[in-house]
């Protein structure tokens, strides 16, 4: 991004032959992809998820590593709310998902969000740059010089850390749980992330703000009116599992899920750190330093966690609540230590 920027009345041909470079690499580099698909039909068997589920579990990563180098592009040519609007267009059809009742449903909803995120941010960038010139000579690096650089590191690793965050907890249940159990706390889930859901666009929208603006006091101003608006929604989320949490389930599962409701507080919890864990993870990928990698590093001890502690339903939500407001806390330390 910052490259594309720094090459003035140049930048559109460096952003198309950047595009043209990754999928030359990947034509040349097309037999991993067909390895990473022929992990699919052993998925079900391994994680108790659907085949449905399976089938969309990789894809949904590919997708959102090339959707982040045309993402990264768009930032670069200073298409700013271009970029922004199919951040929010692709993140609104997530929302829908809640209400199928299943995890395959979920699914399904994060899938087609992300394939539009792909044509959204593709379409905004090929209404400015003509995508057809081929890679200047800069361009030419092998692609082990390409995937060892440590901007496209933090970026893999946040977008596998985002599907594996969403997921892993959710296979753990299905493979180790009666069916039950599974769909409880598919449901539970699913009442957790509403929070995210509906602010998803404003992270979206931050990341573009916080990776661009050079000016300091600005970038300050934006945080804290971020997070000044998520705390407002944060308020009221937890009032709206508080008072009017049965009416909630019965709207979205059905009087069968009365038996979630009693862990309604605890969805509330996690889902203000899910909300906040998501936040500062995509404010720290946009500062490009060390920290970006604590929640990718975290989720290796959260995996860790979920086999030593999680032996009944509430010590998983448990085990949830605790990693993401540790990695919350973390980085609120992080951020109060450098402003100090």
């Amino acid at each position: 991004m910052q490259k594309i920027s720094a090459r003035g009345t140049e930048k559109d041909i460096f952003a198309a032959s950047i595009i043209h470079l990754f999928w030359q690499k990947m034509r040349r580099w097309y037999f991993i992809l067909l390895l990473s698909l022929l992990v699919i039909p052993f998925i079900p068997t391994l994680t108790n998820l659907s085949l449905l589920s399976s089938l969309m579990l990789i894809p949904i990563v590919l997708i959102a590593l090339v959707t982040a180098l045309y993402t990264g592009s768009n930032q670069g040519m200073r298409l700013f709310l271009p970029a922004a609007l199919a951040l929010l267009l692709s993140t609104v059809l997530k929302l829908p998902g809640p209400f199928t009742s299943s995890f395959a449903g979920v699914m399904l909803f994060v899938f087609l969000s992300y394939l539009a995120g792909f044509f959204g941010q593709r379409f905004v960038l090929s209404r400015h740059i003509k995508l057809t010139h081929k890679p200047t000579q800069l361009l030419e690096h092998r692609i082990i010089h390409i995937l060892t650089r440590p901007e496209f590191i933090a970026v893999a690793l946040s977008v596998i850390s985002g599907v594996l965050i969403a997921n892993v907890d959710i296979i753990f249940v299905k493979k180790f749980m009666s069916p039950l159990e599974a769909g409880l706390y598919s449901s539970w889930t699913v009442c957790s992330r509403i929070l995210y859901y509906v602010m998803g666009p404003l992270i979206s929208v931050g990341f573009l703000f916080f990776s661009n603006s050079k000016d300091k006091k600005e970038q300050k101003n934006t945080l804290f009116l971020s997070l000044f608006i998520l705390i407002l929604a944060s308020v009221g989320y937890f009032f709206l599992f508080d008072q009017q949490g049965t009416f909630v389930i019965h709207l979205m599962f059905g009087q069968k899920f009365n038996s979630m409701i009693p862990y309604l507080h605890q969805a509330a919890m996690y889902g203000v750190g899910y909300l906040f864990m998501q936040f500062f993870a995509t404010y720290f990928l946009a500062q490009k330093g060390k920290m970006a990698y604590v929640f990718p590093a975290g989720l290796i001890f959260y995996i860790i966690s979920l086999f030593l502690f999680g032996h009944t339903l509430a010590s998983i939500m448990m085990v949830n609540i605790a990693f993401s407001f540790t990695i919350v806390g973390v980085y609120l330390a992080s951020f109060l230590f450098s402003s100090a």
